[in-house]
């Protein structure tokens, strides 16, 4: 960082006299907690930032009068968060007796830092250079949202030790406040609660009157999700998951793992005009948002990557359809399975039903996630099977005052514009893969942030570039379903020898023997397949077990699974009092006197019976 980057003074904004309560937080905020947890307390992922100009006239005082009115304003600002349990604990789902509370504070201070725009600069190009240089600064390190209760009496407690979720900066030019600069935690705004607050700045920053506090705080959401109402509609939506672990694969990372690169998870951005400028065309060709097409395309480029066309993709939704949530200042997103099977489909086909998937996964985002981690563990011991919702998808609104496609350009010779960059990798992430859309302008950015382990840094550029192809191609003509790898040249994962195809995915076979094994213990047991119907394979496994039904065996196994996407459970076992006679293969348990076999499951079901 250049010397001009540094701060030339600072000054402390102080507050009192607010609203101080306590509730438990939100279903977006406990989300957000624990992943900022997961990925530690110093890395910046979490950190939202927003540069706001301000209008000529404005001197340093209505600026901080402003923002001063933003933060009494917005309880979200004001907020930090106490936990009832051990926040040294990474693991990113909660037990059901965690509680996490949002303290809001009455009275605070935020530091403000001021910076002088060096007067050699003056073109925009090295004015927007300098404010590169200021937005990091702001964002390091993660904020210290971590409180500890404070109480007086009988009144709520108050915060102490946890750091307001905001910081500022204002940037001067010959002494006079030319932008605004503030970054956020993510645990207190989403995209679109930055929106909210930033249009509320900006109208303040212009002269306008405050209004009235709103009605419709954190605090108040909270309430109204442990309300009778925001119970009926935990219930709708955790009929949706229910319905989405069960039906859906399990993983998309079914693969071999590979040495992962240092650090592990990488990013590279790729800045193609053209993909946007195709996706604004295929939209309007449709008659569908650029949203719409962006998750088609992004659905088909990952399913492709895991070599399936049946996929699970965790979408990040804040569902913000009508007031009091369409202009909420808070976090409202959270991550939503989406059930998405594209088999046999054309690319418009693949936008036409992008339609309803998306729509469940917005309609159903407002879930209790304590309760899903519940259903999910259930989900796994019934199909026998890690549930991996590693794989996200982000895409941001559109901009109505970015410039957008005029269906002039010819996007062939834009790709040969398309730019890729690294992004910001890190040591640790709770995914395994991120593919954000960061500018759906002409300007165009998408990002993918990859676990190395399961996804090698040219494979990266690949699915990006895949996406690209795919948009260009389809934003004038559709795509036959035979034609989609042909269009993004992605090529299917090799699993090498030993992998098998299951109902549900691949599996390692030598490894799943291994574990089967290790379950059973020093007692003979083995682990054969046998082809289906369909040409895929059934794993049944075989033990001399006398005192363990096949539903302790199965139970064991699937706890024994731990998050790994190479294994999974037999689809029927046969627990034998004898050991297997010395002839090869299968073939030596067949004379063993059978005790018990079935699917280890509670209930039967006939795709897991064997064929012989």
């Amino acid at each position: 960082m250049s010397e001009s980057a540094r701060p030339v003074a600072s000054l402390v904004l102080r507050l009192r006299g607010l609203t101080a309560r306590v509730t438990p937080a939100t279903r977006g905020q406990w989300n957000m907690w624990r992943a900022i947890r997961y990925t530690g307390e110093h890395d910046r992922f979490f950190n939202l930032c927003e540069v706001l100009p301000i209008p000529q006239g404005r001197d340093l005082r209505a600026t901080l009068d402003a923002v001063r009115e933003v933060l009494r304003r917005y309880e979200t600002l004001r907020t930090a968060y106490l936990p009832t349990y051990d926040p040294a604990r990474t693991t990113y789902y909660p037990a059901c007796g965690d509680r996490l509370d949002q303290v809001v504070s009455a009275e605070g201070e935020v530091p403000v830092e001021l910076y002088e725009i060096p007067p050699e600069l003056t073109s925009q190009e090295q004015i927007l250079e300098f404010l590169e240089q200021v937005v990091p600064r702001l964002r390091e390190p993660q904020f210290a949202a971590h409180a500890r209760a404070v109480r007086d009496g009988p009144e709520p407690p108050i915060a102490a030790g946890g750091e307001w979720p905001i910081r500022l900066a204002v940037v001067l030019s010959e002494g006079r406040p030319m932008f605004l600069a503030a970054a956020f935690s993510h645990l207190c705004l989403d995209s679109d609660g930055i929106a909210v607050v930033a249009q509320e700045l900006m109208r303040l920053l212009e002269g306008g009157a405050p209004d009235p506090v709103p009605a419709w705080q954190p605090a108040d959401l909270a309430i109204h999700e442990l309300s009778p109402a925001g119970q009926i509609e935990n219930e709708r939506a955790m009929a949706y998951i229910r319905k989405v672990f069960r039906s859906a694969p399990p993983t998309m990372f079914d693969l071999p793992r590979r040495e992962p690169e240092t650090p592990r998870y990488i990013e590279r951005i790729m800045r193609s005009e053209a993909a946007m400028r195709g996706a604004a065309r295929l939209a309007r060709r449709l008659r569908m948002s650029k949203q719409t097409v962006l998750f088609a395309a992004a659905a088909v480029v990952l399913g492709q990557r895991s070599g399936r066309t049946n996929t699970m993709i965790q979408v990040l939704c804040g569902n913000r359809t009508d007031e009091p949530l369409r202009t909420h200042a808070g976090n409202l997103t959270v991550p939503v399975p989406c059930a998405f099977d594209f088999t046999g489909l054309s690319f418009d086909q693949i936008v036409l039903e992008a339609v309803s998937a998306s729509m469940s996964a917005q309609l159903n985002c407002q879930w209790d996630q304590k309760a899903a981690w519940v259903e999910r563990r259930a989900a796994e011991l019934a199909i026998g099977r890690h549930i991996d919702v590693a794989t996200y998808l982000n895409i941001l609104r559109d901009d109505p005052y970015a410039p957008q496609d005029d269906g002039v350009a010819d996007l062939r010779e834009l790709m040969t514009r398309t730019v890729f960059t690294p992004g910001e990798s890190r040591i640790q992430i709770d995914l395994k893969i991120l593919l954000m859309v960061l500018d759906t302008s002409v300007h165009g950015a998408v990002s993918l942030l990859a676990d190395t382990a399961y996804t090698p840094v040219h494979s990266i550029d690949e699915i990006l570039r895949g996406m690209e192809r795919l948009l260009v191609a389809g934003a004038s003509r559709d795509i036959p379903a035979g034609r989609l790898s042909e269009v993004t040249g992605i090529r299917p994962p090799d699993r090498g020898p030993g992998w098998v195809r299951c109902r549900d995915g691949h599996a390692d076979l030598a490894a799943t023997r291994d574990l089967w094994r290790t379950v059973v213990g020093t007692s003979p047991a083995d682990l054969y397949t046998e082809v289906d119907r369909s040409g895929g394979h059934r794993m049944i496994a075989y033990a001399v077990a006398p005192d363990r039904s096949i539903m302790d065996l199965h139970h064991q196994l699937t706890a024994s699974l731990d998050e790994r996407t190479d294994v999974r459970a037999p689809d029927w076992y046969v627990r034998c009092a004898d050991p297997p006679h010395p002839a090869p293969g299968r073939a030596s348990w067949t004379v063993s006197r059978v005790l018990e076999e079935g699917t280890g499951r509670t209930s039967r079901s006939p795709a897991l019976t064997p064929t012989s």
